[in-house]
């Protein structure tokens, strides 16, 4: 019988000291091990705390849900602070936009990340 491997890491005194971001040697020592074998981590805290001592976790798991399925027509984008979105290619937000068009000349989205994307104007 075939099995595999995979690495579980505790976040806090493992992956990084308590309550503090994962330093550069640790991160690279992480890159170039998820080459060899499946990595995943666990913790006490929520994931919003893992999501800042790891820092760009959820960018590494979209860009390898792109990589993995390519051939699906799938799009994956950070959907707020604790999801990852997959949606058909062209099926995101933006896909309302096309019924509004003609009857606005300005829209102003908001969402959870406004910070990052506060306005759409078409």
């Amino acid at each position: 019988m075939s099995r595999k491997a995979i690495l579980l890491f505790d976040v806090d005194g493992t992956l990084t000291a308590a309550r503090q971001s994962i330093t550069k040697k640790m991160r690279e020592f992480m890159h170039e091990t998820h080459k060899k074998v499946h990595l995943a981590v666990v913790g006490g805290s929520d994931l919003s705390k893992i999501t800042e001592q790891l820092g760009d976790i959820k960018d590494l798991l979209v860009a390898e849900l792109e990589k993995r399925f390519s051939d699906y027509g799938l799009k994956f984008s950070i959907g707020g602070q604790t999801s990852v979105d997959a949606f058909p290619i062209g099926w995101d937000k933006t896909y309302c936009l096309r019924y509004l068009t003609s009857e606005y000349d300005t829209i102003h989205f908001f969402g959870e990340l406004y910070h990052i994307q506060c306005l759409i104007t078409v």
